[in-house]
């Protein structure tokens, strides 16, 4: 699941990117235009980023809430319940969000595997129709997990599943084999990996002395839709490109920002 430092990150090395596209671009302009003698006298076109302007919406993901000493159930004011309904919210929008991009992962495994995309070439499958088959598989992995533990439903994955490659090219009973065999095998690492991403025991009461805990800004498009307006908060920046040049140093080259 990305995290707004995540997101912001990769923002940042795809900015640098474009521009390192865009001066290379300019440069191969500058090249052809000198051989020409009326275009070399023209100035060569360049493109550069200046500032960004982006607005992100997150929630802060805090699950380790310290507990103050002597507290008892009646100390609980409303705000605190629906504070704590409000966590229950998020963690529920957290918990569909790792299965549902599990379950994606362990059906495009099935999909890619050399005996299923032999199939796949030999049924002369259409992108389209690929990938409406992997949505619906992922669909019946996902209906068939379990809402408030790591458990699978195999038979009703294979069952739905099997619903499905009959309305698909890969019809043939043949054909079925060897995808069921490759999505039983699938499963198994399906069901480990939710054990590990969700299998956590219960939240406990955390003593005062526990470490500080730094809560996490998460951005999940999914986990948004499902979190209430009063959970969302935004957050404002604007990006600049600095340019940086080599210049000699008593230590040897360094960079330093073009003023």
């Amino acid at each position: 699941m990305a995290d707004v430092a995540q997101i912001v990150g990769s923002l940042m090395s795809e900015l640098i990117q474009a521009q390192k596209s865009a001066m290379n671009l300019t440069k191969e302009i500058a090249e052809n235009q000198k051989e020409d003698p009326i275009m070399g006298m023209l100035p060569v076109p360049g493109l550069r980023i200046d500032n960004f302007d982006l607005s992100l919406k997150f929630v802060i993901d805090d699950e380790q809430d310290t507990q103050l000493p002597n507290h008892t159930s009646q100390d609980d004011t409303a705000d605190e319940k629906a504070a704590s309904n409000g966590d229950d919210e998020i963690e529920q929008a957290k918990r569909e969000a790792v299965i549902r991009t599990l379950a994606g992962r362990s059906v495009t495994t099935v999909l890619t595997s050399d005996e299923v995309k032999s199939l796949i070439t030999k049924t002369k499958m259409t992108a389209q129709e690929q990938r409406v088959l992997q949505t619906r598989l992922a669909n019946a992995l996902i209906s068939a997990t379990a809402k408030d533990s790591t458990e699978v439903n195999n038979d009703k994955t294979l069952k739905t599943t099997k619903t499905y490659l009959a309305k698909s090219k890969l019809k043939a009973q043949a054909d079925q084999t060897i995808v069921n065999s490759m999505l039983e095998k699938a499963l198994t690492a399906y069901q480990k990996d939710l054990k590990t991403h969700l299998g956590k025991t219960a939240k406990t009461s955390q003593p005062t002395t526990a470490s500080p805990h730094k809560p996490k800004l998460v951005v999940d498009k999914a986990l948004l839709g499902k979190v209430s307006n009063e959970k969302i908060s935004t957050l404002n920046m604007s990006l600049s490109m600095d340019e940086y040049e080599w210049i000699e140093s008593e230590n040897g080259l360094i960079l330093k920002a073009i003023q």
